[in-house]
């Protein structure tokens, strides 16, 4: 007999995430280097929150320092965690996709390596839903901002 674990794990294989970041200049909103465009894992907390809200609960962003590689174990919160609302969430019948910004004079002085998508209710702990590392980082100062989306399909 399979586990709930086991189950829904198998009923919701198919969630998948994709996180899309760009680094802008804060003053001419220029595009600096690359666009960042890769998939992320979404964790089994997530997996467990789909099944009980959907993807409709999601409702933050959090960013971190850490470069350790993304677990589907991870939880809550990211190390020197900073977290914000999203600034849109739109939804489709197939995909959820939510819009963050980490301002000019938001986490300056930090090199960003982690991203988590996070659910965070009116009362009881925030969850981790998605997270995606960046082994090289992106370095956060008063002069850039970083601009990201979310895109959870089901």
């Amino acid at each position: 007999m399979k586990t709930v674990h086991e189950l829904m794990n198998e009923r919701f294989s198919r969630v998948k995430g994709r996180l899309r970041v760009r680094v802008l200049d804060a003053a001419t909103g220029e595009q600096l280097g690359p666009t960042h465009d890769v998939p992320n894992l979404v964790v089994d907390a997530g997996r467990e929150l789909m099944a009980i809200l959907g993807v409709a609960a999601l409702s933050h962003v959090a960013v971190g320092t850490s470069n350790v590689a993304a677990d589907p174990a991870d939880v809550l919160p990211l190390v020197d965690q900073f977290l914000k609302p999203l600034a849109d969430k739109t939804q489709a019948e197939q995909a959820v996709t939510c819009e963050f910004e980490v301002a000019a004079d938001e986490y300056n002085g930090n090199t960003v390596r982690e991203f988590g998508l996070v659910y965070r209710p009116q009362a009881g702990p925030d969850r981790l839903f998605a997270r995606r590392v960046f082994a090289e980082g992106f370095s956060k100062t008063a002069d850039v901002r970083l601009v990201g989306t979310w895109t959870i399909t089901f």
